[in-house]
């Protein structure tokens, strides 16, 4: 079945994006050139190396976005919801991607030219300041995170990286985690190998801070994890 491309006027996702103060020219220009597709869990939409040739948003589903670290390792660098934009560092630059994007379910995701990017930039004074402020929030919270994971011991990682998640995802009516993140995602995310991450996480539900259901993760003592993550400022 062919995949139907979405309207970007009355698309609901539009309004949690960068594209929220595009007029009606625009968006109908965008719609016309924009490229839609669906991707399976654990499909890569980009990868390191590739030419960034334009920005993808996410229209529904959730990504993960990686780097290949030392002894060419993945590491999770931040992850990206419905309505974000993906991949605008290097394609400012003209560079390849440094960092590759992942589905962690079933996806769908816009495309649209880098050309297309530059001509509303240039037309659209709302959308350019719009676009820069989204870049550099997004920035600022990738380095306050790789900041914060790299000085702390393992223990206090694996605490804030639950946190981190809780934030991200957010919690179903019985108060789980909303991801299904493996073991080996956690560890990737905070620079740990999983058998030291699952072995944390036991230590946690042994002393009631946190319970488990498969892969789901629920918060029981918000508090005393915070204290261990070290974060003084969460929610």
């Amino acid at each position: 079945m062919k995949l139907k491309r979405p309207d970007c006027e009355t698309c609901p996702v539009r309004t949690l994006s960068i594209f929220e103060c595009v007029d009606k020219a625009h968006l109908s220009e965008i719609s016309r050139t924009k490229g839609f597709s669906a991707f399976k869990k654990g499909e890569v939409i980009f990868r390191e190396g590739q030419p960034a040739l334009g920005i993808y948003i996410l229209h529904s589903g959730s990504v993960k976005i990686t780097k290949t670290g030392v002894m060419g390792r993945e590491q999770i660098v931040t992850f990206a919801k419905v309505g974000e934009i993906m991949g605008y560092q290097p394609m400012f630059l003209e560079e390849e991607y440094d960092i590759s994007a992942v589905t962690l379910e079933s996806s769908t995701i816009c495309f649209i030219h880098r050309d297309k990017i530059f001509k509303l930039i240039d037309e659209d004074k709302d959308f350019a300041f719009k676009f820069i402020k989204t870049a550099l929030q997004t920035t600022k919270k990738v380095t306050e995170i790789v900041s914060s994971l790299s000085q702390k011991t393992v223990r206090s990682r694996v605490a804030e990286s639950i946190l981190i998640i809780n934030q991200e995802f957010g919690e179903d009516d019985n108060g789980f985690i909303q991801t299904s993140l493996s073991r080996e995602d956690l560890s990737a995310m905070i620079g740990t190998s999983s058998e030291s991450y699952i072995r944390t996480l036991k230590e946690f539900k042994d002393d009631g801070l946190i319970s488990t259901k498969g892969k789901l993760i629920k918060i029981e003592k918000l508090g005393e994890l915070t204290q261990i993550a070290e974060i003084y400022n969460y929610l």
